[in-house]
């Protein structure tokens, strides 16, 4: 298979930028082969290292685009920056939405009009 990077199907109805859903979909699969190195903290949370310059090569955008995404993704609370001090990589912590956003993005069932016609409803009509 190809390199690929994995896209959290919930960025599709957030207001972000795609420089932003870019930029979390790269620190997703950094996070996932964090978890395979066992880089989780005393709180058993997962988390990755990052750089802004790891993700300007990655992403192929600029400095100020990549620093306004992680805000972004901040004030979405979606993304958790630990500041590691002076000359280290932060550690970054993916964030889901609330529980609420997501059970109101569910598909409901369909409610009115009549079922497409199938092998199982002409038998049920006869």
């Amino acid at each position: 298979l190809p390199l690929y990077i994995p896209y959290a199907r919930f960025l599709l109805d957030l207001p972000l930028s795609e420089t932003a859903k870019l930029v979390y979909s790269l620190i997703l699969s950094r996070i996932q082969l964090s978890k395979n190195n066992g880089w989780i903290d005393e709180e058993k949370r997962v988390y990755c290292r990052y750089t802004i310059q790891e993700l300007m090569k990655d992403s192929g955008k600029g400095k100020s685009t990549i620093v306004t995404a992680l805000a972004d993704l901040e004030t979405q609370g979606l993304l958790y920056r630990y500041r590691s001090g002076a000359g280290y990589a932060n550690k970054l912590y993916l964030r889901l939405p609330e529980s609420g956003t997501l059970e109101d993005r569910k598909t409901k069932p369909q409610r009115t009009g009549k079922p497409a016609p199938n092998k199982y409803n002409k038998i049920m009509e006869r």
